[in-house]
């Protein structure tokens, strides 16, 4: 089963699990997604942003990132007993993303799964064209696993804010508008990254409340990011969502 939990300094969030449950995770990230890779297509920023995380993923099962084995239940006595000789761990596979890219996907992934259903069935507005469509029963298992993916994240924000905090903002969650983050400019979530890292480890934790709110409401300093973007996007005859800062993260970064 997949599972998530907070790294030790508080800058991210450790995925990790068994190979079929990250394989399964990429293949439902990618239905997810769809096919429509134009910049202007809506929710471009938030299939950009897991599509981000589906690399860490594939390279995590792929072994190229942290390699561990997990205890499976399985024991002397058992083994004993039913006359068989099996492992008594599994082998999982983990990678890190940032803590603001993982909130950011918990809020704002079930917006986006009317819009993807659209790609599935036999109604499929791409069925006949260059992909296949998956079928409508493919949505819902797609969306299950996404589903899972968002509530872990939650359960590890929760380890670090507090349940209280927690259900706090999920019932703030359920009262914004729909449609609240088409459009969403992405770049605003990497500055979020950015800050959080320069935050001394001590103050992390009031620093994740404050990035969680302010990835829900949108406030003046994401509403001053779209108006600079917009700018040099009109400047250079380019989508907003193809304007990225110069900023670039730390070679080394202790999670």
């Amino acid at each position: 089963m997949l599972q998530i939990e907070s790294t030790k300094y508080l800058l991210g969030v450790t995925i990790q699990g068994d190979y079929e449950d990250l394989y399964d995770l990429v293949d439902s990230i990618y239905g997810i997604c769809g096919f429509d890779e134009r910049p202007e297509s809506p929710y471009y920023g938030t299939k950009n942003l897991l599509l981000g995380l589906c690399y860490e993923v594939r390279h995590a099962y792929q072994g190229s990132r942290k390699i561990l084995t997990v205890e499976n239940g399985m024991n002397e006595d058992i083994l004993r007993w039913k006359e068989v000789e099996a492992p008594t761990a599994n082998v999982y596979f983990s990678t890190n993303i940032f803590f603001p890219e993982a909130i950011f996907l918990a809020i704002a992934l079930p917006e986006i799964y009317p819009f993807s259903k659209k790609y599935y069935g036999r109604h499929s507005k791409y069925k006949g064209k260059v992909y296949e469509p998956r079928s409508l029963a493919r949505f819902y298992r797609d969306r299950a696993n996404l589903e899972v993916l968002g509530a872990a994240i939650w359960q590890a924000l929760a380890g670090v804010l507090g349940e209280k905090a927690v259900e706090r903002l999920l019932e703030e969650r359920s009262e914004l508008e729909p449609e609240h983050y088409i459009s969403y400019i992405i770049e605003y979530i990497k500055r979020c990254n950015m800050e959080l890292i320069r935050t001394e480890t001590k103050d992390r934790k009031a620093k994740l409340q404050d990035i969680a709110e302010k990835i829900m409401r949108k406030p003046e300093s994401y509403d001053e990011l779209e108006k600079r973007l917009t700018y040099w996007a009109e400047k250079y005859g380019r989508n907003i969502h193809q304007i990225h800062a110069k900023e670039e993260y730390p070679e080394e970064i202790e999670w």
